[in-house]
């Protein structure tokens, strides 16, 4: 069973057998020939160990780490550094830095069963400190999203107190979910007739080249027959509200699927709209979590 995955970077193929061999029951062990190599495959792959050997042409092992360890996407690995000739004066100067997590000999590691078992156990404390630092940094993202989240909806509160129609306080909500919320775009409607008319929004987010012409018409249509179904009743024509300039030529995806995210708005314990977003798949979590808090916000704007 492999527990983690290491990057082993050398120019030696029979250095390469021995260490793969070695890890095989510790992790998944791929391959680099060199530094630029494995710069290429850090930046395309996760790992969670880098093993580098010290002498390589073009650029040595401590030179590639100190460029692993510049690099946002790959500066949390733990580096372990391979050396058969290093003066001391060097090998002080290379562990000064920091940035190397274990030093071994080469030919007494690969070669005697106590170096052998002192990489396997650097090795694990490697993947499981990797590890370890990866989920603090998404809890401390997590965490950071939230409070972002609570300023939004703070701000969404006193905003939608501030409106007096309808369309405005729809509009408020459905552009502040396209901000918050990872899709292409977000709509939403509702039908408050025979007295406040039938509104439409459509968002789309900033970030996104824009939507296809076909892809709305097909998400307004898959919004319209998602009310009809839920509330027993047709939904009332209505003309959706766009910026036109966020709006291309063609059908650019995604399609709508029975896991889109779909939440109804109730106003006065009656069904009379929805909020749809542009998503083929479920949304997380905290994500599904704040959907909610913001439909609340609507409906509580609207009642």
């Amino acid at each position: 069973m492999n527990y983690g995955r290491v990057l082993v970077v050398d120019d030696s193929e029979d250095d390469h057998l021995q260490i793969s061999r070695l890890l095989r029951a510790e992790a998944e062990v791929l391959r680099a020939y060199s530094a630029s190599e494995a710069m290429d495959r850090l930046g395309r792959d996760d790992f969670d160990v880098l093993i580098s050997d010290q002498k390589m042409p073009r650029m040595s092992g401590d030179e590639l780490i100190r460029m692993v360890k510049s690099n946002e996407r790959s500066k949390g690995l733990r580096c372990i550094l391979l050396s058969g000739r290093t003066s001391n004066e060097q090998l002080v100067e290379i562990l000064r830095s920091g940035h190397v997590f274990r030093y071994f000999e080469k030919n007494q590691t690969l070669l005697t069963a106590e170096g052998k078992t002192e990489l396997i156990i650097a090795v694990r404390n490697g993947i499981q400190a990797s590890r370890l630092e990866r989920e603090a940094r998404e809890l401390n993202a997590r965490l950071q999203s939230q409070v972002d989240a609570l300023g939004s909806q703070y701000r969404l509160m006193r905003s939608l107190l501030a409106q007096k129609d309808p369309a405005s306080m729809l509009a408020q909500v459905v552009s502040s979910l396209v901000d918050r919320v990872r899709c292409r775009f977000v709509l939403g409607f509702v039908d408050l007739l025979p007295s406040q008319g039938v509104h439409g929004i459509v968002a789309v987010a900033p970030g996104s080249r824009g939507l296809g012409a076909a892809t709305l018409a097909r998400w307004q249509a898959f919004a319209l027959q998602s009310f009809t179904r839920l509330s027993g009743r047709p939904a009332a024509d209505l003309v959706f509200q766009v910026d036109p300039t966020r709006i291309v030529d063609g059908d650019n995806g995604p399609a709508p699927t029975p896991d889109s995210p779909v939440l109804p708005v109730f106003v006065n314990r009656d069904l009379r709209g929805l909020l749809v977003v542009g998503l083929a798949e479920a949304l997380s979590p905290d994500e599904s979590k704040l959907l909610a808090v913001w439909r609340d916000q609507l409906q509580d704007a609207l009642t």
